[in-house]
């Protein structure tokens, strides 16, 4: 993420509502956790990250919940929510 950006708080708030909801009684081993975390990582710290990455790592997302046994709605709605976060201002955050 370029320095001086900010990822609106909105957007934030959406993504932990909404993996608060869908992954309440999942149960995620390591592995997918590390694959998440670093999906997510990327998305948020990589700078003027262009729009076909950003969908590389938004699949990755999805396919990953849908393998650990969450129903693809739920997986496609976290994986919109980093989609929004990445395209906020092509970069992987919005400016304040």
């Amino acid at each position: 993420m370029p320095t001086g950006t900010r990822v609106p708080d909105v957007l934030v708030t959406r993504l932990a509502d909404d993996m608060s909801t869908h992954l309440v009684n999942v149960n995620l081993t390591p592995e997918v956790q590390t694959r998440l975390a670093n999906a997510f990582a990327y998305v948020l710290t990589t700078p003027s990250l262009p729009e076909a990455q950003v969908m590389q790592r938004v699949e990755e997302v999805r396919t990953v919940l849908v393998s650990a046994g969450v129903p693809t709605l739920p997986a496609q709605t976290i994986a919109c929510d980093l989609h929004l976060i990445g395209t906020a201002t092509g970069s992987g955050a919005a400016t304040p």
